[in-house]
């Protein structure tokens, strides 16, 4: 058996050229089965079996049903005796002059919205320039490329491979019974998404986390079965590098994903296979629900540099939470990079969203931070009450008053970084010294006020 790898310089044959006898074609009834690892990245590698009906020796074999942003350098073919010549063809008529002929009449559209259920539409073609269809939809006059999100519906016989590409792949020698292509390919994307449920009346936050996979290859995916790669992957002359040994599918039989150390990453295998429409988004559970602690601080950072403050400085503090990742014998609860939303249930109001942010990856064990806004009933003004320069030291008071308009008692942390060696030398509360900056945490009585008086000496470096 011998496996050759389609090189960089490939031969995009155009369709139409003559080949020596009539070539074996394999499209959706002879594959047995799909396997798709999708990078966040969005490049894939696709790995696919086909059953050889005829195993004759020399004869051309054509696969259809291509992803069309496949990257021909790294085709992988197996089974299929020895490989002389792999060949990405590119059709250049097929569909386009089917249509040609079809100018003036109506044609029938269709793509799939977000929750995988099928729109339609009809629009009356007006002509064809380059790869781009002039419609005409109403009172409306619009361009449409030809790989799109909508599908065209035409009437029957269809071409033999529409508008898309594909592989051409000649051969020598004894094939068996399947054959097996892998290639990378764009057009496939996954994220993550994490919604956080907090509970009004006490510290725990419910975690649901799940990932939306997205179909913009432009041919539909079913029945695939799905592994994502949580990480950032070397991307080599734009591709992902290729784990084709390593990457064997395993198939778990729970109802969540498994998750699985790989490599220097982290790989989610789906527990079934899934059905992937073009120009659809697909939503799956990632990982079950946590109930988890989590801890809510408020802070504001105050900036002490030196320099004379004429005016008062006003602001709102950021509301922080902050949680820990379980990490348990029998499973790992890492996060991959995604988005994250935080939500608020009450007991009347029902769910109410609360702010959200971009989260970065996260392994099991590890603290996850959440600002999700500016605190609306607190108040903070900080005043600089003196200012004296000594040869290379700079002395300076502040008054910072920080007011709660809320009904219950809030502790606000507030920093003060210095640009110079600094010291304290008075304050009305404890500091902690963090390096560069100062720390105090400030308790404040609802419906009330507290101010911190400070004195800090700078002295140049």
């Amino acid at each position: 058996m011998m496996i050759r790898t389609l090189a960089a310089g490939v031969l995009l044959a155009m369709a139409g050229q003559s080949v020596a006898g009539e070539p074996l074609r394999l499209a959706d009834q002879a594959l047995n089965q799909r396997q798709l690892m999708i990078f966040q990245s969005g490049q894939s590698l696709f790995s696919e079996q086909y059953q050889l009906a005829d195993k004759t020796a020399d004869r051309i074999i054509e696969i259809a049903q291509i992803n069309p942003q496949m990257q021909p350098g790294s085709a992988l073919v197996e089974g299929a005796g020895d490989i002389e010549q792999i060949a990405l063809i590119s059709p250049n008529d097929g569909i386009q002059q089917r249509l040609q002929g079809m100018i003036g009449e109506t044609l029938g559209l269709k793509r799939y919205a977000q929750d995988g259920s099928a729109i339609y539409r009809e629009a009356r073609l007006l002509g064809i320039e380059g790869n781009q269809l002039l419609l005409e939809d109403g009172e409306r006059v619009e361009y449409l490329p030809l790989q799109s999100d909508w599908q065209l519906l035409l009437p029957g016989p269809a071409p033999r491979y529409a508008n898309t590409p594909y592989l051409q792949i000649k051969r020598s020698g004894d094939a068996s019974d399947t054959l097996t292509l892998n290639y990378m390919a764009g057009g496939l994307n996954w994220q993550a998404d994490y919604a956080l449920t907090l509970e009004a009346q006490s510290n725990t936050l419910w975690l649901q986390a799940q990932a939306t996979l997205s179909n913009h290859t432009g041919i539909d995916l079913p029945q695939s079965q799905v592994r994502l790669l949580a990480g950032q992957v070397n991307q080599p002359q734009g591709a992902p590098r290729l784990y084709m040994a390593k990457a064997a599918m395993e198939m778990a039989t729970d109802s969540m994903p498994t998750e699985q150390a790989f490599e220097d990453y982290h790989l989610y295998t789906l527990p079934s296979r899934i059905d992937l429409p073009s120009g659809a988004s697909t939503s799956v559970a990632l990982m079950p629900t946590q109930k988890l602690d989590y801890h809510n601080s408020y802070r504001f950072q105050m900036p002490v540099y030196g320099n004379a403050q004429p005016e008062p400085i006003k602001g709102r503090p950021s509301r922080t939470i902050s949680f820990t990742l379980p990490q348990q014998e029998q499973r790992e609860f890492s996060l991959p990079a995604g988005n994250a939303r935080v939500y608020v249930k009450g007991k009347t109001a029902g769910l109410s969203f609360i702010g959200g942010q971009n989260l970065p990856a996260h392994a099991a064990g590890e603290e996850v931070e959440m600002m999700l806004g500016e605190a609306f009933d607190i108040g903070i003004e900080q005043t600089q009450s003196l200012y004296e320069r000594l040869g290379n030291t700079t002395r300076m008071a502040y008054q910072v008053t920080l007011s709660n308009a809320g009904n219950q008692r809030k502790t606000v942390e507030l920093t003060a970084d210095f640009n110079q060696n600094w010291q304290i030398t008075q304050s009305s509360h404890p500091a902690e010294s963090q390096g560069a900056r100062a720390l105090w945490r400030i308790d404040i009585p609802a419906g009330g006020s507290t101010t911190l008086s400070y004195q800090v000496e700078l002295t140049r470096r």
